[in-house]
């Protein structure tokens, strides 16, 4: 039980450290997106409801690539050389 215990323990820094960098990448992708589609927006659409329809894309259309970005840099960088890639 130790050892198992070991284990998981040493692997909290490296799940730490790819939770954080997964987020920073994902945070600056999604204001990069949400700023593009808002500039898109705005630049050719004046009406109400063209301008309801790019709020909802932009919030829901940036929060979609930040979630998909965070999922796939967070896994190999918290796993990689602990589990084999077929896993990861």
């Amino acid at each position: 039980m130790n050892e198992v215990w070991r284990y998981f323990m040493l692997q909290t820094p490296r799940v730490v450290i790819a939770s954080y960098a997964a987020f920073l990448v994902a945070e600056l992708l999604d204001a990069t997106v949400f700023a593009e589609i808002k500039r898109r927006v705005y630049r050719y659409e004046i009406k109400a409801k063209s301008i309801i329809a790019g709020v909802l894309l932009r919030s829901v259309g940036s929060d979609v690539i930040n979630m998909v970005v965070d999922s796939i840099a967070f896994f190999p960088i918290a796993f990689a050389s602990t589990l084999p890639w077929e896993v990861v």
